[in-house]
């Protein structure tokens, strides 16, 4: 099973999904995109270097965005741009949304650029689409589940999400 962590204390308070870590080149604020009628659209950008309050912040937003989207049945859509430190792109477009089994789903659409390479080889551009069926809050310190009908504030729990396959779980 492969664990994917968005931890935010210490060394690790980069934001990682696949591994790669967050580096702003033009740091922009996150920007509210209008909704459709039956959701809701964001866009945020987390990059090294970032206060670990406004992080956490922005961290807090994503996972109440997605838990109230999921809990509600209601389709949203969230956009994480990121870069790696070499500078490379990386977009995660996160949606919830209803899949083929009519159960509710996270689908993350992970769009990446591999720049630096050989001197004459070209960028390598990756696409990679993960879903994620199964979804928990976990307490901060003792990672203990809370019940779906408890509530809470964002920055007071973990959000677990673990994929459809069952081979990896996104965590943050």
């Amino acid at each position: 099973m492969k664990l994917i962590i968005l931890s935010m204390l210490g060394f690790h308070g980069y934001l990682v999904l696949t591994g790669f870590v967050t580096q702003a080149s033009n740091h922009q604020e996150p920007k509210e995109k209008v909704g459709t009628p039956s959701g809701a659209a964001a866009s945020f950008q987390l990059y090294v270097g970032q206060d670990p309050t406004e992080r956490e912040g922005i961290l807090s937003q994503i996972r109440g965005l997605l838990w109230d989207h999921l809990t509600e049945h209601k389709v949203a859509q969230v956009q994480v741009l990121m870069s790696s430190l070499e500078g490379d792109p990386t977009t995660h477009d996160l949606s919830v949304e209803t899949s083929d089994k009519r159960r509710w789903i996270v689908k993350d659409t992970v769009t990446s650029e591999q720049r630096l390479l050989g001197p004459k080889e070209k960028p390598k551009h990756r696409r990679a689409i993960e879903k994620y069926c199964s979804f928990r809050r976990l307490e901060v310190k003792t990672d203990s589940v809370i019940p779906s009908d408890e509530t809470r504030l964002p920055s007071d729990y973990k959000l677990e999400l673990g994929s459809c396959n069952k081979k990896s779980v996104l965590s943050f």
